[in-house]
């Protein structure tokens, strides 16, 4: 099992195909990937998303998930 976390913007069809490349029918790859609306519900312009994580509690939290 390998768990990444990123700071960095990155390709996410590039890291998903990395990850599968290696995998030879073993058990399934969920990926997720959203798109935000370009306004917020009051109608004002979405600049920017923040997600905000603890890396060695997100980490942890994974690890256990997995």
């Amino acid at each position: 099992m390998e768990i990444r976390l990123a700071d960095q913007n990155f390709a996410a069809d590039r890291e998903l195909a990395q990850f599968s490349s290696g995998l030879d029918g073993e058990g399934a790859v969920v990926s997720f990937v959203g798109i935000a609306r370009d306004r917020s519900t009051e109608g004002e312009k979405v600049e920017q998303l923040i997600l905000e994580a603890h890396p060695r509690l997100t980490l942890r939290s994974m690890e256990k998930i997995g």
